[in-house]
């Protein structure tokens, strides 16, 4: 089939829809009516000799050809998107703001360290924090609103790349009259004691593993407190006989400020690898490769 018989934006279109699964969502995220968003598929139908899109339930799934069809359009569409920012005499807004996707460690941890070594080398560069965990922001990378996601979590699809920066331990947060004269408590300590717990993603085998050594020890945590973010662990925990359990750079974060102390957990536990995760259609582009390189230089001063 020649290109000259194919509208380009039909393209755009088939790309949304193969995302979304859904008309109504695809429409609405490219700024189309619904109804030019069906007549543009139909469209798209009669060019390509294929349904590419079958009703289920409420949703569309995609038929085999337009399996085949979605990843060839997504890397044109990138190498497209690639080419215009990067074109001599334009000053494209991607090349002077990046959107990084995260959640409150990264936020924490991570962002302070990354805006220093880009102020030291582009000044001029913003950075606009988005909250959200790796699979909420699957869509918003591959359609390019999210350029990079740091999450514990890596996408397991071959469109995203992922890369470990580096590795997190945890620790025991509390009061230091917890176990005074001592820098390490007991498991029979840490069982008995109030716990106050972020909540995590459900079945989550990272966060979960305190948990199944406790079992096997046949002790449990009795949680008293759970919260959603780091952030509000040390100021849940000042003043009170609980203690959580915290990565180890957030500790050394709040722990002076709210005058706390870690202690190292009293059972063994895997340490967490942290990721940035990219869509494959940025892989080769310049500003990209510049801000994994800074991200990955602003992690070794971690």
């Amino acid at each position: 089939m020649s290109l000259r018989k194919l509208d380009l934006n039909l393209l755009i279109v088939f790309d949304a829809i193969y995302v979304e699964g859904n008309l109504t969502r695809a429409a609405s995220h490219i700024g189309m009516s619904q109804p030019a968003m069906s007549n543009a598929l139909n469209r798209l139908r009669h060019v390509l000799k294929d349904d590419l899109f079958m009703r289920d339930g409420r949703g569309l799934r995609p038929t085999p050809v337009a399996s085949e069809l979605a990843p060839v359009i997504r890397q044109a569409l990138g190498l497209l998107e690639i080419g215009i920012e990067a074109a001599p005499g334009l000053k494209a807004g991607r090349l002077q703001s990046f959107s990084i996707a995260g959640l409150d460690y990264y936020e924490v941890v991570i962002l302070p360290k990354l805006m220093t070594a880009i102020g030291e080398r582009a000044p001029d560069i913003t950075i606009k924090a988005v909250t959200g965990n790796s699979i909420e922001m699957a869509k918003p990378l591959r359609f390019g609103d999210i350029d990079l996601m740091i999450d514990y979590v890596p996408l397991p699809s071959d469109e995203f790349r992922c890369e470990v920066l580096f590795s997190e331990t945890r620790v025991v947060l509390m009061n230091p009259d917890f176990i005074p004269g001592r820098s390490e408590m007991t498991l029979d300590e840490f069982a008995a004691a109030g716990h106050v717990i972020r909540a995590g993603r459900e079945g989550d085998e990272r966060l979960d593993d305190i948990d199944n050594m406790l079992g096997k020890a046949h002790r449990r945590r009795d949680v008293q407190v759970s919260i959603n973010n780091w952030l509000a662990m040390p100021a849940v925990i000042a003043g009170t006989k609980l203690i959580g359990v915290v990565p180890l750079r957030i500790a050394e974060v709040f722990a002076p400020s709210f005058g706390l102390v870690t202690s190292p957990l009293p059972v063994e536990v895997r340490p967490i690898p942290i990721y940035m995760i990219w869509h494959e259609s940025r892989e080769e582009h310049q500003a990209h490769r510049w801000l994994r390189a800074q991200l990955k230089r602003a992690c070794r001063a971690l």
